[in-house]
């Protein structure tokens, strides 16, 4: 459960299949219910399964409107390997839109009783195409990623830190550096088959400007923590004793971790050196 509701622990409300509705009726359910947290609001916040676009959404319904097949506010993911998957009986005021990329990183919603429904709580869905008459049980996926991205043997990198020096090299989605540890990463190595550019900001310093990059290329400065990064490929970095980033598709655009706040980057997850795969 850890993917769609992280903070959650187990509780699941209504299984996969054949389940009977509290007027006795049997219902084929295609889908899995998870409860709302009565004690914890934190616990209710709703994240995607794994890298997709938002393919479709509905917002800004209330408890018992049907509108759009009384599933609520829903959002719908369309996932690189032509699965999908859906979020549905969202409160209103859903933090995405229509074409966003999205990942495990990225919030969806918050648990709700928008649509037809008889309690507060999220009924998630997994289909093989696009077609609803494709929805298999979503139960396994709310642990592992709907789709993976095919480890590339021509990115790989690696992160030292003040503490412990350099760590053995990375693929991609593999992490680099170090979690829970208090370690901030001071140096990076990134061995990409594709041209690269990198910028750093850099404790004490400020922005260092690398350039286009190789193997060889040291990015950092010997015992000064890197706080900041801009490099034109697709990663997420874990900032020094919070969550991983919500930027996994910067491609240079965007700058990734925080400037001036003396709090160093522990982790990097790199994906490809360049734009996804376009969906």
């Amino acid at each position: 459960m850890d993917r769609i509701v992280p903070n959650s622990t187990k509780r699941i409300t209504g299984a996969y299949g054949w389940i009977t509705l509290p007027n006795g009726k049997p219902y084929n359910h295609k889908g899995i219910d998870l409860g709302f947290d009565l004690y914890d609001e934190n616990k209710n916040i709703i994240f995607c399964n794994c890298y997709g676009v938002v393919e479709y959404l509905l917002d800004g319904l209330n408890k018992g409107d049907k509108t759009g097949g009384g599933w609520g506010n829903y959002v719908l993911v369309r996932h690189p390997n032509g699965m999908y998957s859906k979020y549905c009986h969202l409160r209103k005021g859903l933090p995405v839109h229509i074409g966003q990329e999205v990942d495990e990183t990225n919030m969806l919603g918050v648990i709700g009783e928008s649509g037809d429904t008889m309690g507060r709580h999220l009924h998630f869905e997994v289909q093989t195409n696009k077609s609803a008459d494709s929805r298999i049980d979503p139960t396994p996926y709310l642990s592992e990623p709907i789709w993976k991205p095919e480890p590339q043997s021509n990115l790989k990198y690696r992160a030292s830190t003040k503490e412990e020096g350099w760590g053995d090299w990375k693929n991609a989605g593999d992490t680099a550096g170090s979690v829970g540890f208090g370690y901030g990463i001071d140096l990076l190595q990134i061995d990409s088959i594709e041209p690269m550019k990198v910028q750093a900001s850099i404790e004490d310093t400020g922005w260092v400007d690398f350039g286009e990059i190789n193997k060889d290329t040291i990015i950092g400065i010997k015992g000064k923590a890197i706080e900041c990064l801009l490099i034109d490929g697709n990663y997420t970095i874990r900032i020094l004793a919070r969550k991983w980033s919500n930027n996994t598709i910067t491609d240079g655009k965007v700058t990734v971790g925080s400037v001036g706040e003396g709090i160093p980057i522990e982790a990097i997850k790199m994906v490809t050196g360049h734009t996804r795969e376009p969906l």
